[in-house]
């Protein structure tokens, strides 16, 4: 039983394992009845009082477990109200309960926070990578080739600035996290959950890219990354192949060997080439090595300059 101002009320479960206080009683009962104007009617008979503290804690420890290890959820206010109770029992470890809960659920309303401005990021994006693909059209039409990669020079600088603010974030939570002695697991999981690998990578891709575009790495030293070549296999054909029409398609004569028709197909689903005639089948990287003859990391940097 749980014991708030003059009544007494016992837990029980709602739906969606939410948890709520039902009252036993109308009547004014349990030790509350000294003074019913006291603040949350905190204001006990000790004699009576004492009587109920090993009920009423192990009341507040079973509502802790079921929150703690059921996933089990109850009303802030409500909560507040059980906080009260244990304030003035001196419950120890159910403060410390409290303490960490209240902690917790500060770290993953910042989390939360983060991963709704994550996913209306992509709307943000969508925008700017339109007027940066109708700039970049702008500057191939008018062929001015050093000033497209200052423009995309500038717009992976300015991501870059925004992901490191977003990893800075993330990695001070991190931290709290760790200071509180959470288990390791939990702190994994708000790693998962906020997509911290995935923007770290998305980073090192972006650094890896700048420094390539200012001429700062060799192209024989120069590492890719994984988010590097999917980038490089979405550039289209169109950047590197003179191409006519084709239904939904387009096509050329092929590439790799001579050919009277044109029978090497880009297929823009996918964003990749077959031939009809030779059977031969690449993406934009592969069709780089054996074109250019280029390695592979140097095909990859080369598309990402187109």
């Amino acid at each position: 039983m749980i014991f708030i101002g003059p009544h007494v009320f016992e837990v029980y479960e709602g739906k969606n394992k939410l948890l709520k206080l039902r009252a036993l009683s109308d009547e004014e009962m349990g030790p509350y009845r000294t003074d019913k104007n006291a603040d949350r009617g905190m204001s006990f008979d000790p004699a009576i009082a004492s009587a109920y503290r090993d009920t009423v804690q192990d009341d507040l420890l079973d509502v802790t477990k079921k929150i703690f290890n059921e996933g089990y959820i109850m009303k802030t206010s409500t909560l507040c109200s059980l906080e009260g109770l244990a304030k003035y029992y001196d419950f120890k470890q159910i403060l410390a309960w409290f303490e960490r809960y209240w902690e917790d659920l500060e770290i993953m309303a910042q989390i939360h926070g983060l991963a709704a401005e994550a996913r209306n990021r992509p709307l943000k994006e969508h925008d700017t990578l339109k007027v940066i693909r109708e700039f970049k059209d702008d500057i191939e039409l008018s062929d001015l080739g050093p000033e497209m990669k200052l423009a995309r020079i500038t717009y992976l600088e300015e991501q870059s600035a925004n992901i490191c603010s977003q990893i800075k974030k993330l990695e001070l939570s991190f931290r709290t996290m760790e200071n509180q002695d959470q288990d390791s697991l939990m702190i994994q999981l708000s790693k998962d959950f906020s997509g911290y690998d995935k923007l770290v990578g998305k980073l090192k891709s972006n650094q890896i890219t700048v420094a390539h575009l200012k001429g700062l790495f060799k192209n024989g030293k120069t590492v890719v990354t994984d988010d590097m070549i999917q980038q490089a296999k979405r550039v289209p054909f169109e950047k590197l192949l003179i191409l006519e029409p084709a239904g939904s398609r387009k096509r050329c004569k092929c590439p790799f060997h001579n050919e009277k028709t044109a029978s090497f197909y880009i297929y823009p689903d996918t964003n990749r080439g077959h031939c009809h005639g030779c059977g031969k089948n690449v993406d934009t990287i592969q069709y780089m090595v054996e074109i250019e003859k280029l390695d592979f990391n140097e095909a990859v940097l080369q598309l990402l300059a187109y």
